[in-house]
């Protein structure tokens, strides 16, 4: 993925061995530039990059926006908290989330355009910059009832947003990769309509080793606000989102039905403009989450349009405890929430004889309006 420049100071060399050391992947890594490069106190400068600024931060790494001068271009940088003294276990996890998410070539998944080093800074990886802002904060506009658009409009845009993180999810799938880590803030909607799954620090290539040594079984101590945050060691995920076998810290037990539940979780939300759980104490909602016990989209909601009973049937069938219940492909789940598009039936939803009817005039509605306008 890149390429590899000597150092008198064995830069790349010292992080590689730390990286074999902790059984992680054999990387090249390229330099950044000179030892004076490094990012600068006034945090401006990363190598290359130029107007390097802070834009978010989570206890699983730093991100920073920055121009690429030799480009022209705007990318997004991501560092270790630890930076260069890092332990070896979050040298492996960072460095298998840049091989992975490398090799995902995807219009739906974040593209990588280099894994670099920097002298007291440590590794960085560098991707496309989205601009634009995350489904999170998308929800929680209209929410608050900022957005002019129509009610149905909105939830029609958003059901569109949803199909496309299924195709990422999906794509993911078909190459061994679980994501592990989905929720509205992981994903981003461009200002000219892309739709890109990003943060892929969870996500683990099915059947290979687990890229940190997590244990299982019992859940981490924590506050109420650690609901929506990413969690990793004994249990991995976001709490209101993770699948019933993810709170229970069962990590050999999780497979793409796991992600399935997940992006079932994250319809949830966006039906309802509601998480799928109350927040609370983390052992708490762990317990609540792991027992599978929430009310339906439609008793919780605060949106401003009617949630559709089929819809719901889709969030609800995917979010089934058991995971034989749920779909067994974000493929499937996809192909029904365009079903419902196109007026056809669900594999999840239950029909009466006039609910068939009804079907059938949506899909024909420019033939019936015909006949109906030579009937009068």
């Amino acid at each position: 993925m890149t390429t590899r420049r000597e150092s008198p100071e064995g830069r790349g060399d010292s992080i590689s061995k730390r990286i074999q050391l902790a059984g992680g992947p054999r990387v090249s890594i390229r330099l950044a530039g000179a030892p004076d490069s490094a990012l600068r106190k006034d945090g401006t400068a990363l190598g290359r990059y130029r107007g390097v600024v802070e834009i978010a931060r989570g206890g699983m790494g730093i991100i920073y926006s920055g121009e690429d001068p030799d480009l022209n271009r705007a990318v997004a940088l991501k560092l270790l908290p630890g930076g260069e003294k890092s332990d070896p276990d979050d040298l492996r996890k960072f460095l298998t989330e840049v091989q992975i998410t490398g090799q995902l070539e995807h219009p739906n998944i974040v593209p990588v355009h280099e894994l670099g080093v920097e002298d007291g800074i440590g590794p960085f990886l560098v991707m496309k910059r989205i601009l634009g802002r995350s489904l999170k904060q998308e929800l929680q506009e209209i929410g608050a009832g900022t957005s002019h658009a129509s009610a149905e409009k909105q939830l029609a845009r958003l059901l569109g947003v949803f199909v496309k993180v299924c195709e990422a999810v999906s794509y993911a799938h078909s190459h061994g990769v679980l994501h592990r880590d989905l929720k509205p803030d992981n994903v981003m909607v461009g200002d000219f309509g892309e739709v890109v799954v990003m943060d892929w620090g969870l996500a683990k290539v099915v059947g290979a080793a687990e890229p940190g040594g997590e244990t299982t079984g019992a859940a981490p101590a924590g506050g109420s606000e650690s609901g929506g945050m990413t969690l990793a060691g004994e249990v991995l995920g976001t709490p209101m989102y993770m699948s019933p076998e993810q709170a229970l810290g069962r990590i050999d037990a999780l497979d793409a039905r796991s992600d399935v539940y997940s992006l079932g979780a994250l319809l949830y939300e966006i039906l309802a403009l509601q998480v799928p759980f109350e927040c609370g104490d983390v052992r708490q909602l762990l317990l609540r989450v792991s027992r599978g016990t929430f009310r339906p989209p439609r008793e919780r909601s605060r949106a401003p349009w009617t949630i559709p009973r089929e819809i719901e049937s889709v969030a609800l069938r995917a979010m089934a405890a058991d995971p034989a219940a749920r779909y067994p492909s974000a493929a499937a789940l996809k192909e029904d929430v365009e079903a419902w598009f196109a007026g056809r039936r669900l594999a999840a939803a239950h029909y009466s004889m006039w609910d068939l009817v009804g079907l059938w005039v949506k899909r024909n509605r420019a033939a019936v309006c015909t006949g109906t306008a030579a009937a009068i």
